[in-house]
């Protein structure tokens, strides 16, 4: 294994936790009520140093108390200026600020610090703040400008022979380069790093540091190497009692037993972290921590117990201001609600996860929202929904490099395309699929290779500047011991002298033996340990020295002949061994690498087997050494056995071919079906307009019907009135005339008269209402003209005839609206509409009772706004339900109604507003409740 090449990293107290990049947890109470009391103490001349001292200590995970120690140190700065502090001060809050995601801030706050050390010339303040820069970039991803700033600090501590901030900023490089997925150069960061942090007898940075090696391997995949470092590290850790080191510890080393599958162990760990943190009061550790259990939870199989914890971190994140975690946690609970097909809570908490990380501009994890959901489309059935989403995945993938979400959203594409019938999208997306897995393999193995040369070179550099502090070391006793001896001897017998110069000879000479076959042992373990390396891994390492034309080769196959040497570096001597096919290819892609020696040489070929068959091979090299030109020298690199790959591949290609021949014919298949289905399509059209017609020559009948039997009766009565009138008249005109009319005839008459008359009037005016009220049944769309109003005070003013009514039974009635509601639409036929729904709870539904409430509660979704209606009257009978916004029906005939009210209203909701309204039943309570939706703006 990896770390077999590391031997100087197996000392105990090189083992440690995971990077500082998270931020450490609170410190002990004791210490900081302490701290806080000395500082409360402390006059405002002695004041500054403890601020200085708790900020060195607590920035990184006190961000709230920094603030307020800062502003209270730069208030005493501001009586007593002192350039050194203030610059010092100025760091410390850009930092803290920096913890609080306001980088704008942060930034103006260090240019501030930089530019006193500047002015007053303070090397080491300078260190300070370009490192405090480099954070800020660093948290905003930018880790090539990071570097820029590390660097620049850099170069002034090695000016100053600063060896403590070296050595932070070693280890502050090695994050970025890590970042920036250059493990190699992450790896001899740390490795320099920690060899400062030893000669300064840090034993926990040192732990630190090897700790991060550790998380190196976890990141390259080799998970057994990661959890060897962790494991070795926790039991350090638990000796040296420190409570923050191990909270993070516990949570870096579950990770690992998570992405190995040993959930029962990851959740132990945990939780161990978890209540660590919750006793230092660590909370944006906590939120970090509930997220990988709810993260373990899932992956498990317990979901309560998941979206327990989820929900813990996202109410956390939102109390402590922190979006990014916001994000994750919205992020985590929409996987679990789609996996459980709660679409509606899902889209919800993708939406939050999505917005939070476009305001923050975090690309990488717009892409995994993306991808959720896409997938989550997919598992809705919308398949051609699912493409955009899946695609901006894929498009912002690339842009970031997140290969791990682009190959999921590969294979998801894959398989929509397949599901719509699109085989040749399919398979296409199939191919980018399969090519990036490929290239991710690829990646993570030179990563690897990378890991081990680096560890390898600094391990013999190591031993090589052991072996020469030794012999300088035996070279100073040489030189004390002998004129130790021509001081004491000076006198001595030329025999004397003689002797003890040979008995000296002979003593060195076996302690430099001794010496010279220790190295040898070591040098031979040294190169036992990377042969089992690259055993472990399959793979032969070789070396190509272009010089002497010389090949190095570790781990070679042994069932095929390679060469040992390229003579002038012809690569003619691989004829026999390469296949005839492959080898002009193989040649011309050495050629163009030696020319233009940029990025890797890559090549496939087939080498033969000394039985005969073939086998495939990725060749992948990388020029190490350059002469004075810049040419070449020297090339390193690994053959790996693929033909197992390139059998897969094959039967890939075969595959392809039958999908392509499959694909043809269900296109001539589903072309016939289209066809069909277009015929029965015009079928089905032409009976549906026959239908139509059908139906409203059914309606338009129970219309008239309806219509004549409303005015039937005031007709009726008005032509009886008539006829009596008319008879009235005859009887009164003949008494009249013969001379025989008595005074009470007279009066008897003009009675009559007036009642007939009142009689007629009281039903021509009952029919001319009638007729307005069928006028209002049909809708007239010229009659209004569309315009802007708010939708409460409409809603409002629908209530004013009924003021006086509303106020003599008492009922009362609440209109809710969260926010203002301004809509484009026809204010006068919606104030109609509520007044019929408002008429028909107060004379029907509160018929004989009191004190009884109306509920209406407005609210807009996207460009829809919805009106829920509710009373709490008698209510409407099951059995009247599917007559309800029928023409004529009434419950209330013998009350003179109509039973058009809420025709009326359904007519005018559906065709002039555009929406519908609809009967909702009420739940737990009694009472009538209507829905009606419509577009917030009509026009569109």
């Amino acid at each position: 294994m990896a770390r077999h090449l590391l031997p100087i990293l197996a000392l105990a107290c090189s083992l440690a936790i995971s990077p500082v990049s998270l931020a450490f947890p609170e410190e002990l109470p004791g210490k900081l009520s302490q701290q806080e009391a000395d500082i409360a103490r402390a006059p405002d001349n002695e004041k500054i140093p403890l601020i200085l001292a708790f900020l060195f200590e607590n920035v990184h995970y006190m961000q709230d108390k920094s603030l307020a120690y800062c502003h209270q140190a730069l208030a005493i700065l501001a009586r007593s200026p002192n350039p050194d502090q203030e610059s010092q001060i100025m760091s410390y809050l850009a930092t803290a600020n920096m913890y609080l995601g306001k980088t704008e801030l942060a930034n103006t706050q260090v240019s501030r610090a930089l530019a006193i050390a500047d002015t007053d010339n303070n090397l080491a303040n300078k260190v300070l703040a370009y490192k405090v820069a480099g954070r800020i970039l660093a948290s905003l991803s930018a880790s090539r400008e990071a570097l820029k700033q590390y660097e620049l600090a850099y170069d002034i501590a090695q000016d100053i022979d600063d060896i403590k901030s070296l050595a932070g900023l070693f280890r502050l490089m090695a994050y970025e380069h890590r970042d920036l997925s250059q493990y190699g150069k992450s790896l001899e960061y740390n490795l320099r790093a920690q060899q400062l942090y030893q000669q300064l007898g840090d034993n926990k940075q040192v732990a630190h540091q090897v700790a991060n090696i550790g998380t190196i391997y976890r990141q390259i995949g080799d998970l057994e190497t990661a959890l060897d470092y962790l494991l070795q590290a926790l039991s350090v850790m638990q000796d040296l009692d420190d409570p923050r080191a191990l909270a993070i510890l516990y949570n870096n080393t579950a990770r690992v037993y998570q992405s190995i599958g040993d959930y029962e162990q990851a959740l132990l760990m945990y939780h161990q972290s978890l209540k660590l943190k919750q006793t230092l009061g660590y909370r944006r550790g906590i939120v970090f921590t509930l997220l990988n259990l709810g993260e373990t939870y899932r992956l498990s199989g317990e979901i309560p117990q998941a979206l327990s914890h989820l929900r813990q971190a996202l109410e956390l994140a939102k109390e402590i201001n922190h979006p990014v975690r916001e994000g994750i946690a919205a992020l985590h609970l929409g996987q679990i609600y789609r996996e459980q097909g709660n679409f509606d809570q899902a889209s919800q908490h993708f939406s939050t996860a999505l917005t939070i990380f476009q305001e923050a501009d975090i690309k990488r994890r717009i892409a995994e929202v993306e991808l959720a959901r896409g997938e989550m489309k997919k598992m809705q059935g919308k398949n051609a929904a699912a493409i955009p989403h899946l695609q901006r995945s894929i498009d912002i993938s690339v842009k970031t490099r997140a290969n791990d979400t682009r190959l999921n959203a590969y294979q998801q594409l894959s398989a929509v395309y397949e599901l719509l019938g699109k085989f040749q999208l399919a398979l296409e997306a199939n191919k980018n699929y399969q090519s990036l897995q490929k290239k991710i393999s690829s990646q993570k193995s030179l990563q690897h290779i990378d890991v081990l040369r680096v560890s390898y070179q600094l391990d013999q550099k190591q031993r090589q500047i052991e072996s020469l502090t030794q012999k300088n070391k035996i070279s100073a006793l040489e030189i004390s011991s002998q004129i130790a001896k021509r001081n004491t001897y000076l006198i001595a017998l030329f025999f004397a002298f003689s002797l003890l110069v040979f008995i000296y000879y002979r003593i060195s000479t076996r302690k430099q033996l001794a010496i010279e076959r220790k190295a040898l042992d070591e040098i031979r373990i040294s190169k036992k340990r990377l042969k089992l390396a690259l055993w472990g891994s399959g793979n032969e390492l070789w070396d190509w020295n272009l010089n002497n034309h010389q090949v190095t080769r570790i781990n070679h196959f042994s069932d095929i002949n390679l060469p040992g040497e390229y003579p002038a570096n012809d690569l003619s001597t691989l004829k026999d061994v390469v296949h005839p096919d492959d080898y002009d290819l193989l040649v011309l892609s050495l050629e163009q690498y030696l020319t233009s020696h940029l990025g890797f040489f890559e090549a496939c070929y087939r080498l033969k087997h000394k039985k005969g068959g073939w086998m495939w091979v990725l060749d992948r090299g990388k020029a190490v050494e350059f002469d004075s030109q810049g040419n070449p020298t020297r090339l390193t690199g690994t053959l790996r056995d693929i033909s197992e790959l390139k059998s897969h591949e094959q039967a890939l290609i075969k595959l392809n071919t039958e999908l392509e021949l499959r694909v043809d014919e269900r296109t001539t298949a589903l072309r016939d079906a289209n066809q069909a289905l277009q015929e029965k399509i015009k079928e089905l059209e032409a009976l549906q307009i026959t239908l139509v017609e059908v139906e409203k020559i059914a309606s338009l009948g129970r219309l008239v019907s309806g219509i004549a039997h409303e005015i039937n009766t005031p007709l009726g009565i008005t032509i009886t009135a008539v006829s009596v009138l008319k008879e009235l008249t005859e009887n009164f005109n003949t008494r009249f005339n013969s001379k025989t009319l008595t005074r009470s005839q007279m009066q008897h008459f003009i009675r009559d008269l007036q009642n007939s008359c009142q009689l007629i009037e009281n039903n021509v005016a009952r029919s001319s209402s009638l007729i307005q009220t069928f006028k209002q049944a049909s809708v007239d769309k010229d009659g209004e003209t569309a315009k802007t109003f708010d939708l409460q005070t409409c809603i409002e003013s629908a209530f004013t005839p009924f003021k006086t009514e509303l106020k003599r039974s008492q009922h009362t009635y609440v209109i809710t609206c969260p926010r203002a509601i301004e809509m484009y639409s026809y204010p006068d036929c919606l104030v109609q509409v509520m007044e019929i729904l408002i008429h028909n709870s107060i004379f029907h539904g509160f018929e004989n009772t009191n004190a009884r409430k109306i509920n209406i509660d407005l609210s807009a979704k996207a460009d829809t706004v919805v009106i829920a209606y509710q009373d709490n009257g008698h209510g409407i009978r099951q059995e009247n339900l599917k007559q309800l916004f029928e023409p004529f029906f009434t419950t209330k005939r013998y009350k003179s109604h109509t039973g058009l009210g809420l025709h009326i209203a359904y007519n005018q909701v559906n065709q002039r507003l555009g929406g519908s309204i609809l009967y909702r039943s009420p739940s737990g309570h009694t009472g009538a409740g209507f829905t009606i939706r419509i577009p917030a703006n009509v026009g569109q």
